[in-house]
């Protein structure tokens, strides 16, 4: 599996996840002003974070399973 490919809008949804919680936690509340291309693009981001944990895992298993034929030969 290859790496998930990192595009402007995933950039700019992480960003705003990362802006609106920081808000969040200096006023002690969630702004609700985002457009519909924010929570698209927030969407997009996640789906792209979530992507990114699986190929890491996956990528762990890969060196993991080939650390133990080493192993064993």
């Amino acid at each position: 599996m290859r790496r998930p490919s990192l595009g402007p809008r995933i950039i700019h949804g992480i960003l705003l996840i990362w802006k609106k919680t920081m808000i969040n936690f200096q006023n002690g509340y969630i702004p609700h002003t985002w457009t519909v291309r924010d929570q698209q693009d927030v969407q997009r981001a996640l789906r792209y974070l979530g992507l990114l944990v699986d190929w890491d895992e996956e990528r762990g298993k890969e060196e993991e399973d080939a650390t133990t034929e080493t192993d064993v030969a």
